[in-house]
């Protein structure tokens, strides 16, 4: 049996290589998707503090649907295909990437962000030049919990 799996695996070798391809594809989208959208939706929910428990409680709900359920949920909305399993991967990967990039940015010590302010920084400059660098511990801490997510099949 094994040796006959081996056998298909050499015969059909591009086809499993397109196969590996199209899945590496699939997942660096929807992570780039949510490196971009939840890093956007973290700074706005860290810098406007009364939009973050409605955020975080969307994201909360929509990461505890199982991937099944999510995949069958869009299914009408978008058909079978790519699209449906990068907007479900995309889901899933928002609520570590908000929830990081909130803390991250709320974590900042206050007194950094006075002296900030007191040497003239615009808001702009602030969030740039020393809440996003400070933050930046928290945001690299997603690696360890993506290898640790029990929902990764890998």
């Amino acid at each position: 049996m094994l040796k006959d799996m081996g056998a298909i695996f050499i015969d059909r070798k591009d086809f499993f290589l397109e196969l590996l391809l199209e899945h590496l594809e699939i997942s660096l989208v929807s992570i780039l998707i949510a490196i971009l959208l939840g890093g956007l939706v973290g700074i706005l929910i860290s810098e406007f503090q009364k939009t973050a428990k409605p955020a975080l409680g969307v994201i909360n709900f929509l990461y505890t649907i199982p991937s099944i359920s999510m995949l069958d949920f869009l299914i009408p909305f978008s058909g079978v295909g790519n699209t449906t399993a990068i907007i479900a991967l995309t889901v899933y990967a928002l609520l570590p990437m908000v929830r990081n990039t909130h803390t991250g940015i709320t974590n900042v010590d206050p007194s950094v962000l006075e002296a900030a302010k007191g040497m003239g920084s615009t808001k702009t400059q602030i969030l740039f030049k020393i809440k996003l660098p400070l933050a930046m511990p928290v945001f690299l801490s997603l690696l360890y919990l993506w290898k640790r997510d029990p929902r990764r099949s890998t």
